[in-house]
């Protein structure tokens, strides 16, 4: 009876103990939990995309008359650089929880073989549970580390997020670009045909027969350029459909060009402001804290870390008879802590975190000037395309049009020769093209600077925003 109630005791003290020491870990958890619900309500930045449940996604196919914003939706739920982003940030916030927990409790047992024999009775086994503390501060910074290495994550979703937008939105304007292309060469390949007749009408009024073999030459040129051109949709729609995780040959609609107003550009202030936003910045900022955070934790590797416990003696009754606490199960306190005295080693984790600062530093820098030499890149892009449409729609290509039809009445008039005809009508393909081109540099200057600014508010009535389902 009596061994009955000492391990009854032993078992509650031991429960005590037990749940002491983990209530720490047990309420870190809840907290954690609570962040976390918080963090996918209210993502981390301010991106146009929230977060996306990859698993749960059943997106309808495309429409024939499908949009730009239609296609950025759906790679936006199906792209797996987006999923495989979007789970490193969900595993990202795992990790406080585990680096702020407290370490497992030890639990102990000895049976002695030899029983050692006391005043009050022979010791018969022993049972410990002990609990090892970090210094002081040493969790909270190791939770600061990691939820840093969360914003990288998060940062890291919102980058890949701007970077398929940009690519989609480049691969869509460059296939509207090659439809523009095709249409315009298909009508020269019929205007052509037309000077063929012309040139033929006047080989039987008594012209020589250079100018019909000379338009059925260019008629060949044209023609091969359209082959080429066609050949052109395979691929580029092939990069499109993979961008929404399709197959390469699926169904899209032809694409019409993304944009066609002028840009309301912000100001050069604005657009640094802007640009200091950008989530590669803020990724490797969440670095630079880190890697300081990381100097503050080495530092406090120079302090001893606490183990306290809690041991229980199971002791039988003593044969001598009269002596006090007869048979008594003893219980101890104990405590314990490291010797921090391997001063080569911590010296060197304080010198490596930071180097590792420094290095976090000069990255930072890196990417801040290779953004601005990219914005600076775009907005001459943007501009260029700008002048250059102006050029063509006002100028060049009226005059182009202009000349054709005179080269044309010259030509049947026998005052020129069909070479300028010819000539003429290069030029036109050449400008109208050009025309074209303009617009799709225009369309993928502006992807480019909505990548590097963050915004969907360049155009007056864009819209602002693309919602997707909340995880």
């Amino acid at each position: 009876m009596k061994t009955t109630a000492n391990f009854s005791i032993a078992n509650k003290l031991i429960l005590s103990g037990l749940i002491g020491a983990l209530t720490g870990c047990a309420s870190g958890k809840t907290r954690h939990d609570a962040e976390r619900t918080e963090a996918i309500s209210h993502p981390i930045g301010s991106g146009a995309l929230t977060p996306v449940q990859p698993t749960k996604l059943n997106h309808p196919e495309l429409s024939p008359d499908a949009s730009l914003q239609d296609v950025l939706s759906m790679a936006a739920m199906r792209h797996p650089g987006m999923k495989a982003a979007f789970e490193a940030w969900q595993a990202a916030l795992e990790k406080s929880p585990q680096v702020t927990a407290l370490p497992d409790p030890k639990f102990s047992y000895g049976y002695f073989i030899r029983e050692v024999e006391t005043r009050v009775g022979p010791q018969q086994q022993r049972v410990g549970l002990s609990q090892m503390f970090p210094w002081f501060g040493k969790r909270t910074l190791a939770g600061q580390m990691a939820d840093h290495d969360a914003e990288a994550a998060w940062q890291v979703y919102e980058s890949t997020k701007r970077r398929l937008f940009q690519s989609v939105k480049t691969t869509w304007n460059e296939l509207a670009y090659l439809h523009e292309s095709i249409r315009i060469t298909q009508e020269n390949i019929e205007l052509m045909k037309h000077l063929e007749r012309v040139a033929q009408a006047s080989f039987r009024s008594g012209s020589d027969v250079t100018g019909v073999v000379k338009a059925q030459v260019e008629i060949g040129k044209l023609e091969d350029r359209l082959l080429s051109l066609q050949d052109m949709i395979l691929p580029l729609t092939t990069r499109l459909n993979t961008e929404m995780n399709r197959p390469p040959n699926t169904f899209l609609p032809v694409p019409k060009l993304g944009n066609t107003q002028t840009l309301q550009l912000p100001s050069k202030t604005s657009m640094d402001t802007m640009l200091l936003q950008h989530p590669d910045l803020a990724a490797l900022q969440a670095e630079v804290e880190k890697s300081r955070k990381s100097i503050q934790l080495a530092l406090k590797n120079n302090r001893p870390d606490f183990t306290l416990g809690l041991d229980y003696i199971q002791t039988a009754p003593s044969a001598t008879a009269g002596i006090s606490d007869n048979g008594k199960d003893p219980v101890m306190i104990t405590g314990a802590f490291n010797i921090p005295i391997w001063n080569r080693k911590n010296k060197a984790a304080v010198r490596q975190a930071e180097s590792n600062t420094s290095a976090a530093q000069l990255r930072l820098k890196q990417r801040e000037n290779e953004l601005q030499t990219d914005l600076a890149m775009a907005l001459f892009n943007y501009r260029d395309a700008e002048r250059k449409l102006g050029l063509y729609k006002n100028s060049l290509t009226p005059l182009t049009e202009n000349a054709l039809r005179v080269a044309e009445q010259s030509y049947q008039a026998g005052q020129s020769d069909f070479l300028e005809l010819i000539d003429a009508q290069r030029l036109l393909l050449e400008f109208q093209l050009s025309y074209q081109r303009a617009l799709a540099d225009r369309a993928i200057a502006t992807a480019d600077l909505e990548k590097l600014l963050g915004t969907h508010s360049l155009l007056p009535d864009s819209t602002q925003s693309l919602k997707t389902t909340q995880p």
